[in-house]
Parts: structure tokens; C-alpha cells; sequence
């Protein structure tokens, strides 16, 4: 009823829309703003116009309406599918090419089940495994989730992103002492790789200038690209920058590695799962031969 109040404006309106009998509406809501502790609307020129409140009220009512309607189209997916739905989340950094990848591979065998993914930091990823909301995710060590199965996927090295106009792109390696007072691009605080730099910027006594912070790789990429400042990411972000004649990619060193791992939920069991996972290390295996090849 607040619904049809709120879209209609009206009482009148809403009773015609919802075939109930206006007092019935006036009563419900009533009975609604007493529960609640506030008022929802208030009466402007023979109209119900939303209270602040009740607006702020009003948009999650039709978030967990647009919930409960998506529940009726995963149900209509899965019977048409056969019933298999797996809810995967995966880091950015493995959107482009990665789980493309993984997901053809995966279909192969099992073209019926639905795929739900999601794309989310490794603090959101763990969250969503320890409440239930995700069945498989793939996240970098070190992570805190205790009765939770996990398989190796992937260790990449970290590389630099240069701008080709950059001094740095004539050397073959780069050192965190070479990134002293250079323009940078770097993934933000929460994440390890980035604790992990700071620290060798520390010990090599290296002060960069600091250009951007961001959680996507793809993005600290575009970021090079454009000649903002050099990017430090993943050799396997680095690869959607290959032969772009725009960047030269050099290994950072001391080498330090990010460790995918695929994380199971407590639920997480079948053949469809099992699958997944099959799917998940052949690519990467794939992904470690690319990566290796571009060395």
C-alpha cells in the first residue's frame, strides 16, 4: 500500500490501483507510521507528498521489491535450466580476459547451470563467503576464513606500467629505489599488494609521487596508458596492455607475488561446483603459460 500511495500520490488513486477500499488504505498506513516511529506523507494541496523520511523509507521498499522480483526470474532460469545456479564473485583484475575464459570453458560441460557473478574487493569477498552469498570466490592470500575449502589457482608476479615517454621505460627491470619522486599509479590501501609496496618503498628509502589510488587494475592500466604515471599491477592486468606501442612493461623487483586462490562456501557441493573448479584451474594454467611466454 505505501507503494501505490507513493507512485500514485493519492489515496483515491492507490485504492483504484491496489481495488481497495480508501479507508482501508488510510488505516494500514496509519498503522505503518505508528510502528514505525514517523510520518510518510503529508497532505499538500489534496495530494500525499512523501516526508524526507518517508522517502528514504520508500526507496528500500522498492529495493526489496526489485529483490523479490529478481527471485521470480531466478527461479523461472533455474527451471528451465535444471535447477544448477552457482554464485561466484571474483576480483576486477580477472574480469576481462580470465573469467571469459573460465566461463567458456565451463559451459562446455555444463551449459544449463546459471552463473551468478559478482565483482568485489577481498574484504567484500570474504563477507560474502562467510554469510552465505556466494559459493565459490577467488581471492589473493593472505585471507581469514576459517572451515573454508580453498584451491591454488594462480601466483602472478607484480609489474610496472610505463608510459613510453617515461625515462624508467629505457631500463629493464625497475627498482622501488627507481620510483623515487615518479609520477605513480597504485592499487589503494586495503589491499596486501599495496601494504607490500609501501614497505619496499620504506626499506629503499623511495618517496614516489603519488598521481592515483584506485581498487581496479584495469583502471591503474588505463591510468599508464593515458601517461598519467607508471602503473604497478599484475603481470596478468599488464597483458591487456601488450603491444600497445603506448607502454613498456617491466618487471618490478624484488619480485612480489599475488596468490589466487579459488574459496569454496560451506555449501558449495556438487557436480556443477566441481566443475566450476575444473574450469577455474584449467584457465588458469592458460593464464600461467601466457603469462610466462610474455616474460
Amino acid at each position: 500500500m505505501l507503494r501505490a500511495v507513493a507512485a500514485a500520490g493519492s489515496q483515491a488513486a492507490a485504492s483504484r490501483t491496489l481495488n481497495v477500499a480508501p479507508s482501508a488504505i488510510s488505516r494500514t498506513i496509519a498503522e505503518l507510521e505508528a510502528e514505525l516511529g514517523f510520518a510518510l506523507f503529508r497532505r499538500e494541496r489534496g495530494r500525499l507528498a512523501p516526508t524526507q523520511p518517508g522517502r528514504a523509507f520508500a526507496v528500500e521498499v522498492e529495493r526489496v521489491f526489485r529483490e523479490i522480483d529478481g527471485l521470480a526470474d531466478v527461479a523461472a532460469s533455474l527451471r528451465l535450466q535444471g535447477g544448477d545456479r552457482i554464485r561466484a564473485m571474483f576480483p576486477p583484475s580477472l574480469a576481462t580476459r580470465f573469467l571469459p575464459a573460465c566461463i567458456v570453458r565451463f559451459a562446455r560441460g555444463h551449459p544449463d547451470t546459471l552463473l551468478d557473478v559478482d565483482y568485489g574487493s577481498a574484504p567484500a569477498c570474504v563477507r560474502a563467503l562467510s554469510e552465505g552469498r556466494v559459493d565459490v570466490g577467488v581471492l589473493t592470500l593472505p585471507i581469514d576464513l576459517a572451515g573454508h575449502d580453498s584451491v591454488p589457482l594462480l601466483d602472478i608476479e607484480t609489474v610496472c606500467v610505463i608510459p613510453k615517454a617515461n625515462r624508467l621505460a629505457a631500463k629493464s627491470a625497475i627498482e622501488a629505489r627507481d620510483l623515487h619522486g615518479e609520477p605513480l599509479v597504485l592499487i589503494n590501501r586495503p589491499y596486501d599488494l599495496r601494504a607490500r609496496l609501501d614497505d619496499l618503498f620504506r626499506r629503499a628509502g623511495a618517496v614516489p609521487k603519488l598521481r592515483v589510488e584506485t581498487s581496479s587494475g584495469a583502471a591503474a592500466l588505463g591510468c599508464a596508458r593515458a601517461g598519467i604515471g607508471i602503473a604497478v599491477v599484475s603481470r596478468l592486468t599488464a597483458l591487456q596492455a601488450e603491444g600497445d606501442g603506448d607502454t613498456a612493461i617491466r618487471p618490478f623487483r624484488p619480485t612480489l607475488w599475488q596468490k589466487f586462490v579459488a574459496v569454496l562456501g560451506p555449501a558449495a557441493r556438487g557436480p556443477a561446483i566441481d566443475g566450476f573448479v575444473k574450469a577455474l584451474k584449467a584457465t588458469a594454467a592458460a593464464h600461467r603459460r601466457l603469462a610466462g611466454r610474455a616474460r
